[in-house]
């Protein structure tokens, strides 16, 4: 049997709503570590992307889940190789970024005894063992913050690739993943 052409279309919108998502992250992470947002508004922010993040981490279980038992498109023959191990390293970059990203806020979150609210509907439950240590939640702090920099350096990277594909070598791999049919 032929491998489709496409990823599955609940993996597609997963991807899609999971990249809004995070961007959406990293772009309030850095306007929350730069002091854009003063007052009761920056912890209403430091809310919304605390619940987010538990989202995504959530999400990315799904996906995880429905990509396992999914049939993955082939890379097309034009791409050398080379290319389709650093795509492979790329999403898998990008796959431990989705897990590591949330759970170190989380770990965060829980160390310095800063509950997470789930969108003001239910609080979500600190890790186990990790509350008050300080140590831990430094560790925790710093760990987030390289990540997120490096989840924009490998994001960049991805839709880098994805162009270069594109205008380049004439070969459209977005509708792998973009395609709602």
């Amino acid at each position: 049997m032929a491998r489709p052409k496409q990823y599955a279309l609940t993996l597609r919108i997963l991807h899609w709503l999971m990249a809004l998502g995070i961007i959406g992250l990293l772009t309030s992470g850095l306007m929350m570590t730069s002091g854009f947002f003063q007052g009761a508004f920056k912890f209403q922010v430091y809310g919304i992307h605390k619940a987010t993040g538990i989202l995504i981490l959530l999400t990315l279980v799904l996906r995880v889940v429905i990509r396992l038992g999914s049939e993955i498109p082939q890379l097309p023959n034009t791409i050398s190789p080379v290319e389709q191990r650093l795509a492979k390293l790329g999403h898998f970059t990008l796959y431990v970024l989705m897990f590591l990203s949330p759970f170190s806020g989380w770990v965060m979150s829980s160390a310095g005894g800063y509950g997470i609210t789930i969108y003001g509907l239910f609080a979500w439950p600190f890790i186990p063992g990790v509350e008050g240590n300080k140590m831990l939640g430094s560790f925790a702090h710093e760990a987030h913050e390289i990540l997120g920099e490096a989840f924009i350096i490998v994001i960049t990277l991805h839709v880098l690739a994805v162009l270069k594909h594109y205008l380049l070598d004439r070969t459209n791999l977005l509708d792998r993943i973009w395609s709602i049919t």
